[in-house]
């Protein structure tokens, strides 16, 4: 449990309040809790197997820390990204199985 702790609480910036009021502060962690649900639940449904125990900041590198381009080429939307080949095929991978995935 201390470092899904520790994750949630440096991962996600929890580890201070940001301002002086308790409902916005209850906000603020609530939001950062949500997030941190839906990304375990990524991983659960989108990752293969060896990705489940990886850290938060090891996947906001490998997925989400991408750079990339939209660009619109006879009417077709293109993503162009810049990363080593292994993480753009688990990241095509991860977005296809969510996609196909039942609702």
């Amino acid at each position: 449990m201390e470092r899904v702790i520790g994750e949630i609480k440096h991962q996600f910036g929890l580890e201070s309040v940001p301002c002086g009021q308790f409902h916005a502060n209850a906000l603020y962690f609530s939001i950062g809790i949500l997030a941190y649900n839906l990304l375990q639940i990524v991983k659960l449904l989108a990752l293969p197997p060896e990705n489940h125990k990886q850290s938060v900041k090891t996947l906001r590198y490998q997925l989400i820390h991408l750079a990339g381009k939209i660009v619109f080429h006879s009417r077709y939307v293109i993503l162009r990204l810049v990363a080593p080949t292994r993480n753009i095929d688990m990241f095509r991978e991860a977005f296809l199985r969510l996609r196909l995935s039942p609702a």
